[in-house]
C-alpha cells in the first residue's frame, strides 16, 4: 500500500486544487461546480446614518423651539383674525345690505349676473379647507 499510496496522493491533490481554480476540469463534469448569481436582495438593515438630533448644537435647537413658537404665535394671530372677520357684526350688516340688492351684473349692458361673494363664507370656507375651522369668539356682554 506504501507506493500506491505516494502515486495516488499528488494525483488526488491535483485533482483537488484543480476543482477549485478558475479553469473548469476537463476529466469529468462532477467535478465542476456551476454557482447561481448572487441573489440581489433590498437591503432592510443596513449601516445607520447619524440621528439628526445628534448633528444639531444647543445654538441650532434654541433657534429651531423659537422660530417654532413663533410659527405658533403667527398661526393664533391668523386664526383670531380669520374668528373676528367671520363674526364681525358690521361685516354681517354689509352683507345683509348686499344680499338685499340681488345678483351682480357685469355690466350695465349683458344679462351675465352672479351671485355675491361674501367675504364672511370666504373666510369661513378657507379655514375649514385648511384644517382650523373658525372659532366663535368670546362675547362680553355689559
Amino acid at each position: 500500500m506504501g507506493p500506491y499510496l505516494s502515486v495516488l496522493l499528488p494525483v488526488f491533490c491535483l485533482q483537488y486544487c484543480w476543482s477549485f481554480s478558475a479553469v473548469p476540469s476537463t476529466t469529468g463534469a462532477a467535478s465542476f461546480v456551476a454557482l447561481e448569481p448572487k441573489p440581489h436582495y433590498p437591503c432592510l438593515s443596513g449601516e445607520k446614518w447619524p440621528r439628526p438630533h445628534a448633528l444639531k448644537t444647543r445654538s441650532d435647537e434654541i433657534q429651531e423651539r423659537r422660530l417654532a413658537s413663533r410659527v405658533k404665535y403667527l398661526e393664533n394671530i391668523v386664526e383670531n383674525l380669520c374668528s373676528a372677520l367671520v363674526y364681525c357684526d358690521d361685516m354681517a350688516l354689509l352683507e345683509r345690505e348686499m344680499l338685499k340688492t340681488g345678483d351682480i351684473h357685469l355690466d350695465m349692458s349683458s344679462n351675465m349676473t352672479r351671485r355675491p361673494l361674501l367675504l364672511r363664507k370666504t373666510v369661513a370656507d378657507i379655514a375649514r379647507q385648511n384644517g382650523q375651522p373658525v372659532k366663535t369668539p368670546v362675547h362680553h356682554w355689559n
